[in-house]
């Protein structure tokens, strides 16, 4: 379970949405499993990039929306990066 300090919010935003811009799969657990095309946009992606604009910026919500979405190891990458 995600949880961070108030003054790591504005942090935690920029690495979502830097994770979106870069990489069609983000997050790991809406990748397709489309072995033959690695960077296809699957309709979960489009789901939690939804859900991500619709996120207020309280850090409850971003929680709620990290613990929902990401997989352990992108939990942990950030985690390790704040």
């Amino acid at each position: 379970m995600m949880k961070f300090k108030k003054q790591d919010k504005e942090f935690v935003i920029g690495w979502i949405e830097r994770q979106f811009k870069k990489s069609p799969t983000f997050p790991i657990s809406c990748a397709d499993g489309d072995k033959n095309n690695k960077n296809s946009v699957s309709k979960e992606h489009l789901k939690s990039y939804k859900a991500w604009n619709n996120t207020s910026h309280k850090r409850s919500e971003i929680e709620a929306w990290i613990n929902k979405w990401l997989h352990e190891t992108e939990i942990s990458e950030l985690e390790q990066q704040l």
